[in-house]
């Protein structure tokens, strides 16, 4: 089964995906994707919200991650 679109996993998956590739670090595709969400996903503001801040927590794990490598 797949991630589901706003999840926490979702998001971390999307965060970690960069450095596979190579093409972006975290946090360009963290304000990519907050830029997406705040002025180009079509939704409930409800929805929005929750969105921002699953991406958020995915961030804030990523990052205390690395920190404590």
């Amino acid at each position: 089964m797949g991630l589901l679109f706003g999840t926490v996993e979702y998001f971390e998956s999307e965060l970690t995906s960069g450095k596979q590739t190579g093409n972006e670090v975290p946090s360009q595709i963290y304000l990519n994707l907050e830029k997406e969400i705040r002025f180009d996903f079509i939704c409930d503001e409800q929805l929005r919200s929750q969105c921002l801040q699953n991406l958020t927590i995915a961030y804030k794990k990523l990052t205390d991650s690395r920190l404590a490598v």
